[in-house]
């Protein structure tokens, strides 16, 4: 229908066809732009929807980076906590050395005032 109209207004130019073929032209122009822009949101569309995945698949990462800082912290309080027992193990030994050590020098000079000198033992110890 639309050519024929078309065809008419270039056949024999009379008002009422000009505006039939312009009315239609405009309509055809207007169809035209519409399809453009219906392409043009499907386009923006589409790159939401990446994006959108995009953010998703970056949140997913940073929660698993998250994780693994999480597991590293507890870790680190772990050995911390080793470490602490360790240092106090070394205290109590250290003491316990001092307290030896204090125990040798009494004995030593208990001898020494009942006038008999020191002897020295070697004692051998054996590792089985």
């Amino acid at each position: 229908m639309r050519s024929g109209i078309l065809r008419q207004a270039l056949a024999k130019p009379s008002l009422s066809c000009l505006i039939k073929a312009n009315l239609l032209s405009s309509y055809i122009e207007f169809g035209q732009s519409l399809i453009e822009f219906g392409q043009s949101l499907i386009e923006f569309g589409q790159s939401l929807i990446e994006f959108g995945q995009s953010l998703i698949e970056f949140g997913q990462s940073l929660i698993e980076f998250g994780q693994s800082l999480i597991e590293f912290g507890q870790s680190l309080i772990e050995f911390g906590q080793s470490l602490i027992k360790f240092g106090q193990s070394l205290i109590e030994f250290g003491q316990s050395l001092i307290e030896f050590g204090q125990s040798l020098i009494e004995f030593g000079q208990s001898l020494i005032e009942f006038g008999q000198p020191p002897r020295i033992y070697i004692i051998k110890i054996i590792f089985l």
